[in-house]
């Protein structure tokens, strides 16, 4: 049985990737900038000043990357609070786990208060040990920081813990850094990527639930 467990936020527990997608395109329509559908591609790994720094770059805004992500968290922050619905599964799955006495904590891209927003939102405001945001933590997902400092806060080897996600990327991080992974369907972030997702994660599961029939997470 695992000892630990790490869960991704967007498309992971909650069903909010088009939230991301809309905030940069509406942003970028608000001041009459042309966008190709790539530059979600682009920035889908990256921490939020990451994400900031790369558009401020792309289309010379007069604005600080730390500004910009405060134009998006103000964009964000009351639809998270009460808008965004749990993924299949996702709120059964982490409170049977915490009854089973596994930590959780979560590993995210997004803001820290958008994030503690959504918790609370879908009942799951005090089902973690810790929040650890990529910005927080440094880098992106592209790296496997965030999820090794989760890990050491939660007291466990990355071999006896799971990590959950639902990006490509952040599933083959998290499978090089030696934990036990599952991929998480998203209609939007698995969208061509089903078959290398199931390759790649030690599991692929359309809803959380199908992962407590797993012996390696739950005895």
């Amino acid at each position: 049985m695992i000892q630990g467990a790490i869960f991704d936020l967007d498309g992971t527990l909650v069903d909010s990737m088009r939230i991301w997608d809309n905030v940069l395109t509406d942003y970028l329509d608000a001041r009459g900038l042309s966008w190709e559908p790539q530059i979600l591609q682009d920035i889908a790994t990256m921490g939020l000043l990451e994400s900031a720094a790369y558009v401020q770059k792309k289309y010379d805004l007069p604005y600080a990357p730390a500004e910009i992500v405060g134009q998006w968290e103000a964009m964000v922050l009351q639809l998270y609070a009460e808008e965004v619905e749990p993924k299949p599964g996702a709120v059964a799955c982490v409170k049977a786990l915490r009854e089973a006495g596994v930590p959780c904590c979560i590993a995210t891209s997004n803001f820290r208060k958008s994030t503690q927003a959504a918790l609370r939102h879908i009942g799951l405001e005090d089902a973690f040990a810790r929040i650890f945001t990529a910005d927080e933590v440094g880098g992106n997902k592209s790296q496997p920081d965030i999820y090794l400092a989760a890990a050491n806060y939660m007291k466990v080897q990355s071999s006896q813990c799971l990590v959950v996600e639902d990006m490509p990327e952040a599933v083959h991080t998290a499978k090089r850094a030696g934990f036990l992974v599952c991929a998480v369907h998203d209609e939007i972030s698995s969208h061509g990527a089903e078959q290398e997702l199931k390759e790649t994660a030690d599991f692929y599961v359309k809803e959380l639930t199908e992962l407590l029939r797993q012996p390696s997470v739950m005895r």
